[in-house]
């Protein structure tokens, strides 16, 4: 080989590695930058997507956004007001005011923010008129109502702890509304269980008691600022402050009081709550019975001996208000002698006598199996009738479109909320 010829050999080589080093040290380079596409990838939150509006023929087939906890059928009552008592009513009245049992109580409103790096918690020092931000960057965050010393208090007894509870009305009935429905409701729904639980602790506190609830350790941005919307608002018949209880839904009819407690109150009569009867996912529930379980409760709580063919033990007399059962009969007998008093039986006692989570509602059918010897109840709605259904509420805003002040007025008739 010529010295020309190797001279060209090197020449070519030397050009080829310079290539080779220049171009691979560059793809090194670009290769650890993500494509743009891939930014968000492995970040613990998830962006949100707007809500799809459901057209109406969509509508008619989507069921209800939620569901209200069956450990949740505790559930305001005329029974629980001041000076009134019934037999089988499941939770005791808040103990009377004592400095020992009051525990002041105003939490602190906080945000944790979980993302691939940091965890912050923030503290928001007094309430603010302006509504929390809601954030699409986080995973996790859980919000309790802020303090505010400047604002109204109220006290109510919380079944969940056993204690009385004073804290700001917005924290206090914000952590109510949380523990009732929770936050997927629709928003106006979700106000007006603001205003009839605020309207059921007003009435107490003005009575100098405690109402009897249970609160929610927290409440979510949401439920906080419909609460904040509506916050001070009653409801109110002829200018006096109504017992607003409410229910987890009806049977297709809410029940009127003096057909469960025997009080006759203009503004709790029965009204047609037709689309319970095609979203309430209480709505046809069944629970079954030995014949044996029956017999054992029926003698615990009445003192009646069921006997002979258990065809024969229960008997339907009547209805009220549509759907709710009326008079019954137990073992051929329509009464029973307990504690010194006479008690009729009707479809609320006896499903108290069966116990409110067993039996939901006491509008039902029963049918009696002789083979497999069970009793089978098929029930419609859930709680005892009265007020406000919970879940019509949702329903009467998603798909008719009320606003909060509709819905009220819709279930207690003839009020006003201011």
């Amino acid at each position: 080989m010529t010295n020309n010829s190797l001279l060209k050999c090197s020449a070519a080589f030397l050009i080829l590695s310079l290539y080779i080093w220049l171009f691979g040290f560059t793809a090194e380079i670009g290769g650890d930058k993500t494509p743009e596409y891939f930014a968000d990838e492995g970040r613990e939150f998830q962006i949100q997507e707007a809500p799809v509006t459901a057209t109406p023929a969509q509508a008619e087939q989507m069921p209800p956004s939620a569901v209200v906890p069956p450990d949740s059928e505790r559930r305001p009552s005329l029974a629980d007001m001041p000076g009134v008592a019934y037999e089988f009513e499941t939770t005791t009245a808040a103990p009377p005011v004592s400095s020992e049992t009051v525990e002041t109580t105003t939490p602190e409103i906080t945000t944790t923010a979980k993302t691939t790096t940091t965890e912050k918690t923030t503290t928001s020092a007094a309430t603010s008129a302006v509504p929390p931000e809601i954030t699409t960057t986080t995973t996790e965050k859980t919000t309790t109502a802020p303090p505010d010393s400047k604002s109204p208090q109220i006290t109510v007894f919380d079944g969940a702890t056993g204690k009385n509870v004073t804290g700001s009305e917005l924290s206090v009935i914000s952590r109510l509304v949380q523990s009732e429905i929770g936050s997927s409701f629709d928003r106006e729904a979700i106000k007006a269980q603001a205003v009839a639980a605020y309207t059921y602790c007003l009435l107490y506190q003005n009575n100098g008691q405690y109402a009897n609830v249970r609160l929610s350790a927290s409440a979510s941005d949401l439920v906080t600022d419909c609460v904040r919307s509506v916050l001070g608002e009653a409801v109110y018949y002829k200018g006096e402050i109504i017992q607003a209880v409410y229910h987890a839904s009806s049977a297709g009819y809410t029940a009127s009081a003096v057909n469960v407690w025997g009080q006759d109150l203009p503004y709790l009569r029965s009204v047609a709550c037709e689309l319970d009867t095609r979203f309430d996912p209480n709505y046809g529930v069944t629970r079954s019975f030995t014949s044996g379980d029956i017999m054992a409760r029926v003698l615990e709580n009445t003192g009646i001996q069921m006997t002979g063919d258990p065809a024969d033990w229960i008997k339907i007399l009547d209805y009220n208000d549509h759907v709710y059962v009326g008079n019954m009969t137990l073992g051929g007998k329509g009464e029973y002698e307990k504690n010194g008093g006479t008690t009729k039986i009707t479809g609320k006692i006896f499903r108290d006598i069966m116990g409110t989570t067993d039996l939901r509602s006491s509008a039902f059918d029963v049918a009696y199996d002789a083979a497999r010897d069970v009793f089978t109840f098929t029930t419609y709605g859930y709680g005892h009738g009265v007020g406000m259904s919970q879940h019509g509420a949702n329903l009467l805003a998603k798909y008719e479109g009320y606003n909060y002040k509709q819905i009220l007025q819709f279930y207690y008739t003839g009020t006003e909320i201011k």
